[in-house]
């Protein structure tokens, strides 16, 4: 009854102290009613939570660091409750959950008593470490109610070992502060990242630029091939005109015109030629060079055959260029 009178006597307080606050931030008889509303509820779950009783604490007063140590939970509740201990999900913060074992329900007097033991290592430096571990309860609809114990200690220790102690290495202590070279790894991720990065930028550069750069290294090339075509076709008649040197640089001539065209010159007669080609002024100059190559008929009309023969190729080549340039 004495703990009954005193509780209401500190509801009554409580009561009048929330009045005065109310007044003081101009929230009115409305919010004076809403406080009053949710005061049952406060005073619903102060009474729900008097019914339980949780105990938690370190069975050790002491550890090392990474050393496993047992950690005691009880919780005695209402036979009906329904209770959640902490698993190996929960966050034992500064420690670590290493395993734990739950014990079955003591029932007795309608009161029950659930209890595990967690064991935990921690790998802080902190010299006294604490934790507090938790229990829910659940009421339906999702509600739950937060038991949680007061937050017991454990003291750190470090020391060396006995065997560290005998160790006449260890009873002569010098400091060392000469740096030690650390061999870096080789960043394997780092290089497939730069790697696939490059080859997405090139991949990229060709999917935007690809056309104009094939296109430009063509017409290059095509420059590049006629020019040297040129020079070997003027040189190859220019000191001495005869039936040698003019099959010569109808045989140049024919394999320029295979790599411009694509069509099998150096297979071809003059008569084939001609009938490709449709090109009268062309079937009149190859017959030329024919006399000269196979009858040694060695005239000066067989220069001006030759010159009519590389206006052609200038001719198919100025073409070819112009095809390239527009696709």
């Amino acid at each position: 009854m004495m703990q009954t009178s005193m509780w209401a006597q500190k509801s009554v307080l409580s009561f009048c102290t929330l009045w005065q606050s109310l007044n003081k931030k101009n929230l009115g008889v409305s919010g004076f009613l809403f406080w009053v509303l949710l005061l049952p509820l406060a005073a619903q779950d102060a009474a729900q939570m008097q019914k339980g009783r949780i105990v938690g604490n370190f069975l050790v007063d002491s550890m090392q660091i990474g050393e496993p140590i047992y950690y005691s939970l009880s919780f005695s509740h209402p036979a009906d409750w329904e209770v959640i201990f902490p698993d190996s999900t929960y966050a034992f913060k500064p420690f670590e959950w290493v395993s734990h074992q739950a014990f079955p329900t003591q029932t007795q007097a309608g009161i029950s008593r659930d209890s595990a033991v967690y064991v935990l290592r921690s790998f802080e430096m902190d010299t006294i470490q604490n934790l507090s571990v938790p229990v829910w309860v659940l009421r339906g609809k999702g509600d739950t109610l937060l038991f949680t114990p007061p937050a017991d200690a454990i003291t750190v220790k470090f020391h060396l070992t006995p065997e560290l102690l005998q160790d006449s290495s260890m009873q002569k202590l010098q400091t060392n502060t000469e740096l030690v070279p650390i061999q870096v790894p080789f960043n394997y991720p780092m290089v497939i990242l730069i790697s696939v990065a490059v080859l997405f930028l090139v991949a990229l550069l060709i999917l935007l630029f690809g056309g104009r750069v094939r296109k430009a290294y063509r017409l290059r090339r095509m420059r590049n091939q006629h020019e040297r075509f040129v020079q070997s076709y003027l040189k190859a008649f220019a000191e001495n005109l005869t039936s040698q040197s003019a099959e010569h640089a109808l045989a140049i001539w024919k394999n320029y015109l295979e790599n411009l065209e694509e069509i099998p010159y150096t297979t071809y007669t003059s008569s084939e030629i001609v009938a490709i080609t449709q090109n009268d002024q062309l079937k009149r100059h190859l017959k030329a060079l024919d006399r000269a190559i196979y009858g040694s008929e060695v005239t000066q009309a067989l220069r001006e055959s030759l010159d009519n023969l590389l206006d052609f190729a200038v001719s198919v080549y100025e073409n070819r260029m112009k095809e390239v340039r527009n696709v």
